[in-house]
């Protein structure tokens, strides 16, 4: 694939298979968006029949998140109508043929401009519940440019509505003024239990936690059931039996740490970690019309589901976009799921747990060498190397196209180990939670099909510790340590693959975005050594620094996510003793000075977009002032992308991005 297909390539979202089991809705939209708001589009396709998907809406519309009623004979969704402003809900009728063309019905107020934060069908399929802020009222004293801030915040509250099928009645559910995250109905369909917060925020939720309160949904009266003292992942909560299940933090007073799946037991408000402490749980949904639950975990660069009971009825080592599961009468399950890899983006199979079989059903992509299924695992080597306290950090080598003989076989074979040692871009992610797996979103925006598309030099996808996938001690060891131990994981994934001599210690470029652009710009700074001053043997011969992080103090003074500065620094400014100055460890602007008297940093490609809320804009300007300071590297740019934010979206950006990737790899690992 060239970059313009790249950016154009579709992900898929919001899988949702049928109540029978026969058919899966799901959305696709582009990677990239053209014009001022993005586009998403319905398809719908036959559970266990190839190549099967086809469109529900046209394309050019903005239809998403697709929810079947109990039936099966509707299906409710949300739109803007491309607009990008309103936010409106429709239902639409789904013949058992799944031969989707019929009337749509608007059931929500499209003059409301407030998004819709998510919606459920009741269990009787009469009405729908749906969570929506309330429109904003301008004060009158206030100018229309002056922003006011005060206690409360400058977001408007979430609430809960009702609204019946036919968009004919609705009612405000609860009308305390807390803010509601998240809600799920009853199996019997008379309560609804719901996750609130006293202000809007991550940051609140972080610092103070949440309550968890169930409401009679046709007398209106609620109580509050308990309190859980940290964030819960959203949106995941799945009402099973007596039993509510969720993702809280590990352990639960700790916000921005391992994430595990809770059970909170509805007769005694009493809530305990269901799976243990050494599983990593990210998303957990109801299994329609049985008595479990399905739960999403990371395990090193796979990603089981498994049932409530601890089963795992499906493990690949390939990036799960999205997915559904299916349970029939017999009490066999199907998977439905969104799958793709390093080189090629996602398509939607089937797995059938008893047959352990997939079934591609969509062929949103015509492939290279005129074949048409998805080699959606390359044959590809693992890098495993061990660490002091935390185990093991496994990550991801692929090697060239050629070397890679690409086949459907989803994992189950390794690529040969290289001949001779190969030129190698690492490639970091973001997080620092997330996991590395053969994913075409690496890292988090498609540079790796990018620079593997020339066939020319082998990528390495590096994971370190402060990710999912190993455990509570492994994920929160990162707390106090950031820019030494993930640094030094990532230095020894390199040694590995040099002393294997899959790696030309001559020829390694390193980059990434957020945490991973972080790392980059540590790398850069420290060239030819560990976090200690030991040298490597071998230096990176340029960095991508893609919204990264240079001075951890003032990421936490500009960030949004603040609670998350704190948690991973260990204290920001207004928290420390003014003797503490530990953040600098992290912090490569307190190691410029040095490295650019002994000139080692190598050339930087430094990547911002200008309205980034995470990482503000002022890191990279900060960066580049210290570049202009000693006139080093000699190497060196700084791209600043206007109306992005943390990730780079516009089309016409992202095409640039890819390309100025792709060039300044070409250039140094040549």
């Amino acid at each position: 694939m060239n970059v313009d297909e790249i950016v154009d390539a579709l992900q898929i979202s919001d899988i949702a298979i049928s109540p029978n089991g026969a058919h899966v809705l799901y959305a696709t939209s582009p990677y990239s968006r053209k014009g001022a708001h993005k586009k998403s589009q319905l398809w719908i396709a036959d559970v266990g029949v190839e190549k099967s998907s086809r469109p529900v809406t046209t394309d050019g519309q903005n239809f998403r998140q697709p929810r079947w009623s109990p039936s099966g004979e509707r299906a409710a969704c949300l739109s803007d109508d491309g607009d990008g402003e309103s936010c409106v809900m429709y239902t639409y009728d789904v013949p058992s043929d799944g031969d989707c063309g019929g009337d749509i019905f608007q059931i929500t107020d499209d003059k409301c401009k407030t998004p819709i934060e998510g919606f459920e069908w009741s269990p009787d399929g009469k009405g729908i519940a749906y969570l929506r802020p309330d429109e904003r009222v301008a004060r009158e004293e206030e100018a229309s440019d002056v922003k006011v801030f005060t206690r409360e915040g400058d977001h408007e509250i979430n609430r809960l509505w009702l609204v019946d099928s036919s968009g004919e009645t609705s009612k405000l559910l609860v009308r305390e003024d807390v803010h509601i995250t998240t809600f799920a109905w009853s199996p019997s369909g008379n309560q609804i239990i719901y996750v609130s917060q006293e202000r809007p925020g991550d940051n609140h939720a972080m610092y103070h936690g949440v309550d968890f309160s169930i409401i009679e949904v046709y007398s209106g009266s609620s109580r509050k059931i308990s309190h859980f003292p940290s964030d819960i992942w959203l949106p995941g909560l799945a009402w099973c039996k007596d039993s509510l299940y969720f993702i809280g933090n590990i352990p639960a007073e700790e916000s921005n740490s391992a994430k595990g799946c809770y059970r909170l037991d509805l007769d005694t408000s009493k809530w305990s970690l269901h799976l243990t402490k050494d599983v990593s749980a990210v998303e957990v949904k109801p299994i329609r019309g049985s008595d479990e639950v399905a739960i999403k975990t990371i395990l090193a660069i796979y990603q089981p589901i498994r049932l409530s009971s601890g089963e795992v009825i499906y493990s690949e080592a390939s990036e799960l976009e999205t997915w559904d599961v299916h349970r029939n009468s017999e009490g066999d399950h199907t998977v439905v799921l969104g799958m793709s890899n390093a080189t090629f983006p996602p398509e939607i199979l089937s797995f059938d747990t008893v047959s352990q079989s997939f079934t591609q059903l969509s062929s949103h992509v015509q492939y290279p060498f005129g074949r048409y299924e998805a080699p959606f695992s390359s044959m590809v080597n693992i890098i495993k190397v061990p660490t002091e306290n935390a185990g093991h950090v496994i990550s991801v080598f692929v090697p060239p196209h050629e070397l890679r003989n690409d086949v459907p076989y989803y994992f189950r074979s390794q690529a040969p180990s290289p001949k001779k040692p190969l030129p190698t871009a690492v490639i970091l992610h973001g997080g620092p939670y997330f996991t590395q797996t053969q994913s075409f979103l690496a890292p988090h925006q498609p540079w790796t099909a990018a620079l593997l598309k020339s066939g020319k030099y082998a990528v390495l996808l590096a994971n370190y510790r402060g990710n999912f996938g190993h455990g509570d001690e492994f994920v929160n060891s990162i707390k106090g340590e950031a820019g030494i131990v993930d640094y030094d994981d990532v230095i020894h994934a390199v040694d590995d693959g040099v002393r294997k001599g899959w790696i030309d210690k001559e020829r390694i470029v390193i980059g990434g975005t957020s945490w991973g652009g972080y790392l980059s710009l540590l790398a850069a700074v420290r060239n030819g050594h560990d976090s200690q001053g030991r040298e490597t043997g071998w230096k990176f011969r340029g960095a991508i620094c893609a919204a990264a992080t240079c001075d951890m103090d003032m990421a936490g003074l500009m960030s949004e996510a603040t609670a998350f500065r704190e948690a991973v620094n260990g204290s920001l400014p207004w928290t420390a003793a003014t003797s503490d100055t530990g953040t600098r460890q992290g912090s490569a602007i307190w190691e410029f000075a040095g490295a650019a008297r002994q000139q080692r940093i190598p050339p930087l490609l430094i990547v911002h977009g200008e309205q980034d809320p995470i990482v503000d804009c002022a890191q990279a300007k900060a960066l580049w002032k210290a570049c202009e300071r000693w006139d080093w590297p000699k190497e060196r740019e700084m791209v600043i992308y206007p109306r992005e934010g943390h990730t780079i979206d516009e089309r016409a950006h992202l095409t640039d991005l890819l390309r100025r990737i792709t060039a300044f790899c070409e250039k140094h690992l040549a």
